[in-house]
């Protein structure tokens, strides 16, 4: 066989691995607010190729597991310049110590010639896109009366996976954090 050419996992020739596409997210949990749905947090998106996902998922689950459940307080933000509504975390610290924790997995990937993990530190929520000028000085009056505040545990973490940009993200394993 010619240099260059390796065969794929279905025993297909290619001429380059492709490499999936990974998010790790938190899933926030309601504490004692009921109806109340905290969105999603992207924490992380990476590349890898398949021979990785065995070890990639090992490796996490050691970090991860070893790391205590967490509480997330969620509050509403208003963008002034750009006159958009978001949802910020208050307390970016857990985030930041998985990150900081997650770095080795991070290199371990990129020894594999693929792009190390993109870390979202400063998870940012967006809720609104664009507010006209009139709705935005009326938001901006009642802001202070009507603001949304929540508390909410995260208690694991899910590894998400597609393919391709256009293929649709599929559960491929779910960490718990300690209780």
């Amino acid at each position: 066989m010619q240099a260059g050419f390796t065969l794929n996992h279905t025993g297909r020739l290619n001429t380059k691995e492709q490499c999936s596409q990974y998010m790790l997210m938190a899933y926030p949990q309601t504490t004692k607010q009921v109806g109340v749905i905290a969105p999603p947090i992207e924490l992380a998106i990476f590349q890898a190729k398949e021979l990785m996902e065995g070890t990639i998922i090992r490796w996490m689950h050691r970090i991860i597991s070893n790391q205590q459940y967490f509480k997330v307080q969620l509050e509403q933000s208003i963008d002034t310049n750009g006159k958009e509504v978001h949802l910020r975390i208050h307390d970016k610290t857990p985030f930041q110590q998985l990150a900081k924790q997650l770095k080795v997995v991070s290199q371990y990937i990129s020894s594999y010639d693929c792009p190390e993990m993109l870390f979202s530190i400063k998870p940012h929520l967006q809720i609104v896109v664009k507010i006209a000028d009139p709705s935005y000085h009326l938001l901006m009056a009642t802001q202070k009366e009507q603001s949304f505040f929540g508390i909410f545990e995260v208690r694991e973490l899910l590894l998400l996976k597609k393919q391709h940009d256009y293929d649709s993200y599929k559960q491929v394993n779910v960490f718990a954090l300690r209780p």
